[in-house]
Formats: C-alpha cells, structure tokens, sequence
C-alpha cells in the first residue's frame, strides 16, 4: 500500500470519527437543554434519535472529508515553484564541482 492511500485512509477514518464526536456531542448538548416535560423518556433512549445522529454525524464526517481532499488537490497549486537562475549555477559558490576561482 502507498503512503498516499494510507494516509486518504486516515483522512477517512479520522473524519468520520471526528463526525461522530461531534453529532453525539450536540446530540448530549441538545439533551441536557431541554425540559423533563419536553422530553419524554421514551423519546430520550429511542433508537430512532441515536440512528438519525450517528447518520448525520457520519455525513458531517464525509463533508469533512471531501472538504480535506479538496484542499489537498488544490494546495499544489498555490506553492512557490522558484527556480534558481542559471547565473547563480555557473559561480563557483552555487555548484560544488565547479572550478575554484
């Protein structure tokens, strides 16, 4: 395996992870801020709501990760590519093999 692939495997991973961590952690925030009358306790540990966030966090952690590979494939594009002039080469300093002086 490619360290190219290894590493678009841990975006992966850690994108949808990060996705989870957060849908449970608003999940547990939206939780703790509602009223007993408001939330029943049927509704608090109904799988429905639990699924319905593990699927939004899992689709956050996609976004995540289309987002990453695009700043990935578009990064090349905004480097330096200075190359050194050719005047710099021929002085005796810029190269190791050419003649001392």
């Amino acid at each position: 395996m490619s360290r190219r692939s290894v590493g678009l495997i841990l975006l992966a991973v850690a994108c949808l992870g990060l996705g989870v961590f957060t849908a449970l952690l608003f999940f547990h925030t939206f939780e703790s801020t509602l009223s007993e009358q408001c939330l029943r306790d049927g509704n608090r540990g109904s799988a429905t709501a639990a699924a319905r966030t593990i699927l939004y966090g899992i689709a956050t952690g996609a976004g995540l990760y289309v987002w990453s590979l695009l700043l990935v494939l578009v990064a090349p594009l905004f480097r330096n590519r200075a190359t050194p002039k050719a005047e710099a080469l021929d002085d005796a300093s810029g190269t190791p093999d050419a003649p001392a002086r």
